[in-house]
């Protein structure tokens, strides 16, 4: 974790470092450091941090979020929209561990795409800060196309203002606790089914 606490020490210096990422990955802990300095708003830190899992352990997470929800159980799925990978990863665990079944999207562009192909998935969860089109804007795009199709956003430094979210969509601020998220969505979707 060197190289971020280099990067800190040079925000904290007042080094004139306007924006800045540092990933490290140390005995198979993944971590993220952004930090951004903008006018009159001071210095904005996020870290996120994950142990990382080999392929195997991946497959076998995401194969017991189906097996939750057994294949063909009729529940919809969320598709969870995030640029950052593991902020990604641990809001699809969240949502498997709760019994739902997940999709999940690097951008906003292969989000609609996958709501394009499918019609199982009965609710975007998405950031609102992301490269290209802006979860906001998606928010947006899918209440035009799939107006009943629930929509919530998510940031830890953008906070909607009054009228920026479609009719029916909702904001849950980062960082959000687990069980936050799935009462968010629980009250948005019907319950998973336990698979019985």
């Amino acid at each position: 974790m060197g190289g971020a606490l280099a990067v800190l020490a040079g925000l904290l210096e007042g080094k004139g470092v306007a924006s800045v990422e540092e990933t490290s990955n140390v005995l198979g802990i993944y971590a993220v450091i952004t930090g951004e300095t903008a006018p009159d708003e001071g210095l904005i830190l996020a870290c996120w941090a994950g142990i990382l899992r080999d392929a195997a352990q991946e497959k076998t997470k995401k194969e017991r979020g189906a097996e939750k929800m057994g294949v063909g159980s009729g529940s919809a799925a969320v598709l969870v929209v995030e640029d950052e990978p593991l902020v990604r990863t641990m809001a699809a665990d969240i949502l498997m561990d709760a019994g739902y079944r997940v999709f999940e999207a690097c951008e906003a562009a292969d989000a609609l795409a996958i709501l394009d192909g499918r019609d199982d998935i009965g609710a975007v969860f998405t950031d609102i800060e992301m490269p290209g089109m802006t979860g906001l804007a998606l928010a947006a795009a899918v209440r035009d196309r799939w107006p009943s199709m629930p929509v919530l956003v998510t940031s830890g430094r953008v906070r909607p203002g009054a009228g920026e979210l479609p009719n029916g969509a909702a904001y849950i601020a980062k960082p959000y606790m687990p069980g936050e998220l799935v009462a968010t969505l629980g009250k948005m979707l019907p319950p998973p089914d336990s698979g019985d």
